[in-house]
């Protein structure tokens, strides 16, 4: 007798039947879904040991999509499915890292990455007015359209309300700010360093400030280099503190416009980063773009 085929059974969530995996993170999996009243979507599913932080996540988004905040992900629904919790939001073509490496990382064409800084100023501008931190914009976390006309910030799983405090562990380590590396105190400037870092990285397709651990990029940061007045609010310890820095300066070159707007993000004392409104009046964000083509 010849081997009897088999079709793939469907893994369905909550009436979605689950497609491809679309993203992976600390907290979950998202997954493209089909709806099966029609339609697709984007599901986010967390395991049963994390039904804390997908609770803490979807009283985020609730309190987001309450305030209509613009140029963000909002939540679709959420529920529970074997214990697993789940959210679904709006299915959009790729995220910005993606489109990064489809462009072999040779950066964003000019007029997508004016719609990029665009969206993540709005959604930043009105995610801090309700007293949230995203505290973890990156590449990964801007979502685009398929012509890369329009673009969303996504990913509330570290989102937090203002201020921080000092804390040590928020952002993702390429884009955390230096107050952050040494538990200073942090607040919604945070969010203005990764941002500089982001568009940095999406202009031309170089990580700013690539470091294996919080150590190497403590050590980067110390190069920019550090003011005293920062160093002095560390709740680090001397032994931390006392790490050489390492590498050149790595806040961007040149004065293309560009270059000016990541410079103006990347001020080392928070206390001096300029707002998200004032960025949202620099040259570069007030630019004309001619075309988004991918």
């Amino acid at each position: 007798m010849g081997a009897r085929s088999s079709q793939p059974t469907e893994v369905c969530v909550g009436g979605h039947v689950l497609e491809a995996v679309i993203g992976r993170g600390a907290f979950g999996t998202v997954f493209a879904a089909r709806v099966r009243g029609g339609g697709r979507v984007a599901l986010k599913l967390f395991p049963a040991a994390r039904s804390n932080a997908a609770a803490r996540e979807i009283a985020v988004l609730r309190r987001i999509r309450l305030a209509n905040t613009p140029s963000t992900c909002h939540i679709l629904e959420s529920g529970c499915a074997n214990d697993r919790a789940y959210i679904t939001f709006p299915l959009r073509a790729c995220n910005a890292y993606e489109l990064l490496q489809q462009r072999k990382f040779s950066g964003l064409s000019p007029a997508i990455l004016v719609a990029v800084t665009r969206a993540v100023l709005a959604a930043l501008a009105a995610l801090h007015a309700i007293g949230l931190v995203h505290c973890d914009v990156k590449p990964e976390n801007v979502l685009l359209s398929a012509d890369g006309a329009s673009a969303w910030l996504a990913d509330f799983g570290l989102a937090q309300d203002r201020p921080l405090g000092h804390v040590t562990y928020a952002q993702s380590r390429y884009y955390r700010a230096p107050e952050v590396v040494l538990g200073a105190g942090a607040d919604c400037e945070a969010d203005v360093w990764s941002l500089g870092c982001t568009i940095s990285e999406l202009a031309d397709g170089r990580v700013l400030f690539y470091a294996r651990n919080e150590g190497d990029l403590y050590a980067r940061h110390k190069a920019l280099p550090l003011p005293a007045g920062l160093l002095a609010r560390s709740t680090r310890s001397d032994a931390f503190l006392a790490r050489l820095a390492v590498g050149r300066p790595a806040v961007p070159a040149g004065d293309s416009l560009v270059a000016q707007f990541a410079q103006a993000c990347l001020v080392p004392e928070p206390r001096d980063r300029p707002s998200i409104a004032y960025l949202a009046d620099h040259p570069y964000a007030r630019r004309r773009a001619r075309s988004t083509a991918i």
